[in-house]
């Protein structure tokens, strides 16, 4: 190949070069001017710190500090722009220091903090922080987020949940009241009825609308308003029954099995109901005369999605003629009816005693 000719392909390849290269700057100008758009147009405030200094920033940062972005570069996060301690009572450049000696070593980091304004006024935020290379050398991009708005948001909702649940407290407090009313004034009723059939039926009234006095009595001093321990409500009503039928006096031992098991409303007040009339029906019923047994309380999950309540004895047995689909009794009525409207499933074995067994999606 003459020489002019080898000039010409050697020159050629290089106009090629400087155009490939041009057309690399051009994309690296073009990428510095988006990457400079996004740096400027955050809603966050976005610092480049070299060591624990700011050496770069946004437009963000100078308003949300309320100063010059000039003011800002050279300083430390925790001399100026901070308060002398944290919330948790750190010092602030104790704290800042080893968040920022972390993120040095690669280890992102996320956490709250207390800023402080050129005006002195604080602002509360949450601050990322993490390793990036600027060309060959390594910084940390500390992102801040004034999250003030936010806060006062967050306290003027718990302040209007916190209201609310003292109204609700409030609620279940008169609830219980009134029922109680109610079970004193057939109290009274029965001391002046001399009818046996009508002081029973009173009664029976009296203890259903106890049942669901204690409902409200357990969500009156539960944490949750919304749900009851039913353990502990299963206990506690199981007391006053077995005070009020004398069942010690009668030689009945009541022995309870029972998981920590918690119900919404939705479901304590019907299960309340069923319980009392199971148990009030076991200590009537299963030991006529003189006769000794015990009864079994059970409350337990069956798995991860039922529960199950049973109210066992080791008494007489049912009638020869009972019949669960279509029974005699109100009581018995009103559990099939209840097991109906919680979604359970009722079954009655009375192969020793009397078991009944109540089945429901927990």
């Amino acid at each position: 190949m003459i020489p002019e000719e080898r000039k010409q392909k050697q020159l050629n390849s290089l106009k090629k070069e400087i155009k490939a290269l041009q057309q690399e700057i051009a994309s690296l100008k073009e990428s510095a001017v988006r990457n400079k758009a996004l740096f400027e147009s955050a809603n966050d405030a976005i610092f480049v710190m070299e060591d624990d200094r700011f050496i770069d920033c946004n437009q963000k940062a100078a308003e949300m500090f309320g100063c010059q972005r000039g003011d800002l570069l050279g300083e430390t996060p925790y001399e100026k722009f901070s308060p002398p301690f944290q919330p948790d009572g750190l010092p602030s450049s104790k704290k800042a220091l080893q968040k920022i000696k972390a993120a040095f070593a690669g280890q992102p980091q996320f956490f709250p903090w207390t800023h402080c304004r050129r005006d002195g006024s604080l602002f509360e935020a949450e601050v990322s922080l993490s390793l990036v290379e600027i060309g060959s050398k390594k910084n940390v991009l500390a992102i801040v987020r004034d999250i003030t708005a936010r806060k006062k948001a967050e306290e003027m909702l718990q302040k209007s949940l916190k209201e609310k649940e003292i109204l609700l407290q409030e609620i279940h407090h008169r609830v219980k009241n009134n029922l109680q009313i109610i079970v004193s004034l057939l109290r009274l009723q029965i001391s002046s009825e001399e009818d046996s059939r009508l002081v029973n039926m009173f009664r029976e009234c009296q203890n259903r609308i106890m049942a669901m006095a204690f409902v409200h009595e357990k969500l009156y001093q539960s944490h949750d308003l919304t749900r009851v321990v039913f353990t502990q409500y299963i206990r506690d009503f199981a007391q006053e029954l077995s005070t009020a039928f004398g069942i010690k006096e009668r030689g009945i031992e009541l022995k309870t099995f029972l998981e920590e098991i918690e119900l919404d409303i939705n479901r304590a007040i019907p299960c309340g109901l069923i319980f009392n009339e199971l148990l009030t029906n076991a200590i009537k019923y299963a030991f006529p005369g003189k006769k000794i047994g015990e009864i079994i309380i059970r409350l337990q999950r069956e798995n991860q999605d039922q529960i199950s309540l049973e109210v066992c004895d080791s008494g007489v047995g049912l009638p020869s003629d009972f019949d669960q689909e279509a029974p005699k009794s109100l009581g018995l009525m009103l559990v099939n009816s209840l097991t109906a409207q919680i979604n359970g499933k009722l079954t009655i074995d009375t192969s020793h005693g009397t078991t009944f067994k109540i089945v429901f999606p927990g």
